[in-house]
């Protein structure tokens, strides 16, 4: 029987009007050392609707609280619900200046009080100056934040991201290109089939070749309707199940949904994989190839400047698909602009011999919520960055950048003016409560011409048939997807991204 905790964590999970009236409830559980109680926490925290000015003010008297007392979790999370509270907040730009300031506050809650002056903005001199003599000895991500809260413009200019991984180069490419025959192996002697070909073709005894009868003209279609995998084309899909750890891998049922969406597809990039426990996704799976299916997965490390981390994962039908986690690695941020940084894996279809594969190379990415306005402007880098390491190491010009962006198109800012760039999801609510843009499927539209013009956002309430309470106990997200042909398509000339100016800025 849940305890009445347990009942108060999974609505402030669903509800974000029921969480802001229960932020001390939450920021007390946001320390806890249950695991399940500390990521329900986080999310609902993440996710908590605005404070009225009552709550704002009981927030501010709690940092005079000495720091050691309410540890960096507490000061991380009131920090961040006072500057969600902008000018609102302002009355206590004090006492956040002081906590940016101690230097026996641990890093991570310093860095979220600094953003926190930056969102109250219109600081006292007295203020300015005391974050000015910081600057000094700041790290550079409190270097920036600082800057960012003193009014300092156009930081962002001095932006340096690395692009690449510890796996050698030709590695990564010979895991696609070479390797993956280890994995087309064991997936044969798994009865798996060595020609997918035939697996998803109609009845006839003479099925047409891959990739014909598909168009490949571009066009925000925006279709709910998922349409049939086939012979001739993949379906790749994005979903941010959130939360996703053992609390929602012990409900049998909900797991069971979660895997009968994942079987839609040919591959899932999934954000908010949030478990210690590295057996999840692994169990997960099991539930998935339960009737015969034969998906795998590559699972990135877990990320996060708090002790809430997440991982990002790609599970992926093996029959449809080769890949493997040496064809993958995690974007270097050495100058730590981004929350989560990307995990890129690199994908081959299965064609049947003397056809061209489609490869192509995915980029999930979850921004921070309250991080928004400070990572949307550097995107077109990250972007850029993979692109050019894809090209020059796999020679791949098929990269596609996926995930919760946590931002509608109309504020993509610098990525919406990269030359030939295209989003699927272009006026979709892609929240489990149809309010928001969210997630989105980003390439090059001259490049991928293999996409065929057929994406959307899977409704999975309605395809279920359970209530907007149900639904947002699996996710407050929808599953996002796009169709692709399962043959590389030609294109004429060499890829723009050789072309592109890198501004200078430093990758390898």
């Amino acid at each position: 029987m849940p305890t009445q905790d347990a009942k108060t964590l999974d609505r402030c999970v669903t509800d974000p009007a029921f969480a802001a009236q229960h932020w001390a409830f939450l920021l007390e559980k946001v320390a806890s050392q249950n695991e399940t109680e500390l990521e329900q926490a986080t999310e609902a925290l993440e996710n908590c609707a605005s404070l009225d000015d009552a709550a704002l003010e009981e927030l501010g008297k709690r940092l005079v609280t000495p720091p050691t007392t309410l540890g960096p979790q507490r000061i991380y999370w009131i920090c961040t619900l006072l500057g969600r509270g902008g000018e609102s907040s302002n009355p206590f730009q004090e006492c956040v200046a002081k906590i940016a300031c101690d230097p026996q506050v641990e890093l991570h809650a310093r860095e979220r009080a600094a953003w926190c002056l930056g969102e109250i903005g219109n600081l006292q001199p007295n203020i300015r100056s005391m974050l000015q003599s910081q600057l000094p000895s700041a790290p550079e991500r409190m270097h920036r934040l600082l800057q960012v809260a003193i009014g300092v413009a156009g930081w962002m200019l001095l932006a340096c991201l690395f692009v690449g991984c510890d796996i050698d180069p030709k590695e990564l490419k010979d895991a696609v290109q070479t390797g993956a025959k280890k994995l087309a192996e064991r997936s044969a002697s798994n009865a798996a089939p060595t020609d997918t070909a035939s697996s998803f073709s109609s009845s006839s005894a003479s099925p047409m070749p891959p990739g014909q009868l598909v168009s490949t003209g571009i066009g925000p279609t925006n279709n709910s309707a998922i349409p049939q995998r086939t012979a001739q084309t993949i379906l790749i899909a994005s979903f941010n199940i959130q939360t996703f750890g053992e609390k929602k891998l012990a409900n049998r049922p909900m797991a069971e949904r979660i895997a009968a969406i994942i079987r839609l597809f040919d591959v899932v990039g999934i954000q908010e994989v949030r478990a210690t426990d590295q057996t999840v996704i692994p169990r997960l799976l099991q539930i998935i190839n339960a009737q015969g299916a034969r998906y795998d997965y590559i699972l990135g490390p877990r990320l996060g400047r708090t002790s809430s981390k997440e991982q990002y994962c790609y599970i992926y039908d093996t029959n449809r698909l080769l890949s493997s986690p040496q064809a993958s690695y995690t974007v270097e941020d050495n100058a730590d602009l981004l929350h989560r940084e990307p995990l890129v894996g690199r994908f081959v279809t299965r064609v049947p011999q003397g056809y061209p594969p489609f490869t192509f190379s995915l980029m999930n990415m979850h921004t921070d919520p309250d991080e928004v306005k400070l990572e949307m402007p550097v995107m077109h880098t990250v972007l850029r960055g993979v692109r050019e390491y894809e090209w020059a190491t796999a020679s791949e010009d098929d990269v596609l950048m996926m995930g919760d962006l946590n931002c509608e198109p109309a504020k993509f800012g610098p990525l919406a003016q990269v030359p030939g760039i295209f989003w699927i999801i272009q006026n979709q609510p892609t929240n489990t409560r149809k309010t928001k843009i969210y997630d989105n499927i980003i390439f090059d539209g001259g490049l991928t011409s293999e996409y065929t013009g057929r994406g959307g956002v899977l409704d999975f309430a309605e395809w279920f048939g359970i209530s907007m309470d149900e639904a947002l106990t699996i996710s407050d997200h929808m599953p996002i997807w796009g169709e692709f042909t399962i043959l590389e398509q030609p294109r004429p000339g060499s890829p723009a991204v050789a072309n592109q100016p890198t501004n200078k800025v430093p990758f390898r």
